[in-house]
């Protein structure tokens, strides 16, 4: 989940979005270099596709993504948390 979505879940404060979404999500804080924009973290996806993460953002296993409805309904959810940062 976009560091702003992570900031949405709690109003403005990162650390407390990333608790809110661990408790809701099972969400694990990504951690790294850079800021919440600058992609600058090195990760892969399914140890094969190239994936570049920022700090702060959050990562949701899929199993916990299934069952929180599936990718879209929490792609909606990221919207709307990110919209709460702007």
């Amino acid at each position: 989940m976009k560091a702003s979505a992570v900031r949405g879940a709690g109003n403005g404060n990162a650390e407390k979005g990333l608790q809110k979404l661990k408790k809701d999500h099972g969400a694990k804080p990504i951690r790294g270099p850079g800021t919440g924009t600058s992609d600058s973290i090195a990760a892969s996806i399914d140890g094969k596709h190239p994936a570049k993460l920022s700090n702060k953002e959050a990562y949701i296993p899929p199993k916990n993504v299934k069952s929180a409805g599936g990718a879209k309904k929490l792609s909606a959810k990221q919207s709307n948390l990110s919209s709460k940062t702007k």
